[in-house]
């Protein structure tokens, strides 16, 4: 995201023996370029080494190679300082570069340089005469546009600046003269294949430059530098034309994005490509990239504050860009947002003490720490919060504890209880019943007399008999009474009937059966009802 190492990368467009490899050692050599690493010194001491001695140095074979280059230097009123990456690749890959059934890795990784690339520079020399070298370059021109076609599409504009290089410019007649930028475009367009390849270029790249440039600086002889060597001539000048235009379009884009309020996209932008413009003092972003970063911070922040729970705050961190940008926000714009992930985590542990709080048991506190969706934010929880739910948890503990010494403590008495309940309900039946057929009137006056004595016999000597049933025997005394009360009060009234008969025959007939009746078993007994 931070691009701290982000280069410009430059691809060059050209089949073998095009004059790609001695252009960049030519460019190795040029005012304002250096070279970036010591792979890339070593590749390029190589190349100059056989130039210096007037040969060419080897083409490049089945490989791709990133130099490293960086430029310095002035373009019109600014001051640029660069890192650059330019391939170097063996021709015949891009000839091929459209077949996709190749599976060679450096094919591919050519194409990915080429997607990625800030600016193309495509090598058509001065010297058209050399019909398979034009054949090559028409095939190789062809894969390219049928590339940029496929990945950007018919109607696509791009633009990335592209330049025609010239190149071998110190054969034509118009060689370091004051017309030869119009003469290198006039070259191009009366060349035929050059013309079919320029217009094509124009159908996609929105942005071409022509330029004359010369590796060698003089004519050479039989293609070789000869013994005087390189003066190299205008190649720098592509890669500052590219330079320039790309930072151009930094600032446009920039501009835009601005305009716009998409900070999002312009903190994007400007730290992906912090590295080339904090170098560059015309292109000082640094307080712009600041003013996007507050914009991103304050909306990441307003959405977050939203968040109910640390469930909702999550999900709305995953689907925040600004998110992105963390490492870049200042210390206090961190904190803030720290701060609202922990009231977050604060309504979450209330919401999950709540639900444990409501467990049957350890097991069910359990299920739910582990499967609530506020669970798996246990860890986050700070201190007190997590001592609270532990709180929580050894409560459930110990009332199961409880529940269980209190269940092996009061399980015999139970029994017994239950016992002695199922005793007195037996019991109770039976009183119940005995009561029921004492205080029965459709006995006959002794039957119900004897049954009325012998209940209250039976149950008035018994001590928890006459406590719980006093009312009971209250009743069935005072029956046995109100009984022994009728029969007397019988009795008189048929023997006063007695004695009001004249008859004395009749009269003596009526008082021996009422004697009998009273001498009958159960009324004079001795413990018969008369004796009440």
């Amino acid at each position: 995201m931070a691009g701290k190492d982000y280069k410009l990368t430059l691809v060059m467009i050209g089949p073998k023996n095009v004059g790609k490899t001695v252009f960049l050692s030519a460019l190795a050599n040029s005012p304002g370029i250096g070279i970036g690493d010591p792979a890339s010194v070593r590749a390029i001491k190589l190349h100059w080494e056989a130039l210096s001695k007037g040969e060419l140095p080897s083409a490049t074979a089945a490989t791709l190679t990133s130099l490293l280059f960086s430029y310095s230097g002035k373009i019109g009123e600014n001051s640029y300082n660069v890192d650059l990456r330019i391939p170097d690749y063996d021709g015949h890959f891009a000839e091929i570069m459209s077949e996709y059934e190749t599976g060679a890795r450096e094919i591919g990784d050519l194409r990915a340089l080429i997607k990625q690339a800030d600016g193309f520079v495509v090598f058509m020399p001065a010297d058209s005469r050399d019909a398979a070298t034009m054949e090559k370059l028409r095939v190789e021109i062809g894969s390219f546009i049928d590339f940029v076609r496929a990945e950007y599409g018919d109607s696509a504009r791009i633009e990335r600046p592209l330049v025609i290089a010239v190149n071998k410019w110190d054969m034509s007649p118009y060689f370091r003269s004051a017309g030869e930028d119009e003469a290198a475009r006039a070259h191009v367009e009366s060349v035929g294949i050059y013309r079919d390849i320029y217009k094509k270029l124009q159908s996609y790249f929105s942005d071409i430059v022509i330029l004359p440039i010369s590796a060698y600086g003089h004519p050479a002889q039989d293609g070789k530098p000869g013994p005087e060597g390189l003066d190299p001539y205008r190649v720098e000048e592509p890669i500052a034309v590219i330079i320039d235009k790309c930072f151009s379009a930094l600032k446009k884009e920039a501009g835009d994005l601005e305009t716009a309020g998409n900070w999002t996209g312009l903190a994007r932008l400007l730290l992906r490509t912090r590295a080339l413009w904090r170098r560059c003092p015309a292109f000082d972003y640094g307080p712009l990239l600041q003013k996007a970063l507050d914009h991103c911070d304050a909306a990441l922040a307003t959405r977050l504050a939203g968040a109910p729970n640390a469930t909702e705050y999550d999900r709305i961190w995953k689907e925040s860009p600004e998110k992105d940008f963390w490492a870049e926000y200042t210390s206090i714009q961190r904190a803030a947002i720290e701060d609202l992930k922990k009231h977050s985590l604060t309504a979450t542990s209330r919401d999950l003490a709540q639900k444990l709080a409501a467990a049957k048991d350890s097991a069910e506190f359990e299920q739910i720490l582990q499967n609530a969706p506020e669970g798996r934010y246990f860890a986050d929880l700070d201190r007190e919060q997590r001592a609270d739910i532990l709180k929580l948890k050894a409560r459930h503990e110990k009332g199961e504890h409880r529940r269980k010494n209190f269940k092996k403590a009061w399980f015999a008495p139970l029994v017994l209880v239950i016992a002695a309940c199922g005793y007195c309900g037996y019991w109770y039946a039976a009183f119940a019943r005995n009561h029921a057929e004492a205080m029965n009137p459709g006995l006959g006056p002794a039957p119900q007399w004897h049954a009325l004595a012998e209940f209250i016999t039976r149950y008035e000597a018994n001590p928890v008999a006459s406590a719980l049933f006093s009312g009971n025997l209250r009743e069935a005394s005072a029956r046995r009474a109100a009984l022994v009360k009728d029969v007397a009060s019988d009795i008189e009234k048929r023997l006063a009937e007695t004695h009001e008969n004249s008859d004395p025959c009749a009269r003596a007939q009526a008082a021996g059966l009422l004697l009998a009746e009273a001498n009958a078993p159960g009324l004079n007994a001795p413990h018969g009802l008369l004796n009440d």
